[in-house]
């Protein structure tokens, strides 16, 4: 029983590095401004939700679990320059420049997710039902 409960856990962690990886490249991707590295982690994405034998039938649901958690530090940089440009160049007004970056961060967000579920739809058409709980 030891060695069943050490595989699953020596299992689990593989997965869990696998995850890791496409944060990684989004996270080094927005610090170095290196589109290939961005683009490489949503492939890496992609890939991750294909090999993860618990994301069978339900890709889509963890194409959007996944992504929104590995898209954070690019959304954050659009954000940040987008709400810089409204802010300082347009407006003229420094103060509006956080407020225009977090509402600007959760419309890239949006958006992003958007475009993720209906490529992910267009590629698995077949998909579990999700139910949830009244």
């Amino acid at each position: 029983m030891n060695k069943i409960n050490q595989s699953n856990k020596k299992f689990s962690n593989t997965w869990f590095l696998l995850t890791i990886i496409p944060a990684f490249f989004s996270t080094y991707g927005s610090i170095y401004r290196n589109i290939i590295l961005i683009l490489s982690s949503i492939i890496m994405t992609f890939l991750l939700v294909i090999i993860i034998p618990f994301c069978r039938k339900r890709e889509n649901l963890w194409m959007f679990l996944f992504h929104a958690f590995i898209s954070i530090p690019t959304n954050i940089l659009l954000a940040k320059n987008i709400g810089y440009y409204y802010a300082y160049e347009i407006l003229e007004f420094k103060v509006f420049f956080v407020p225009f970056s977090i509402f600007f961060f959760f419309v890239v967000l949006s958006i992003e997710e958007v475009i993720i579920s209906i490529i992910t739809r267009a590629i698995w058409r077949k998909q579990k039902r999700t139910l949830l709980p009244d």
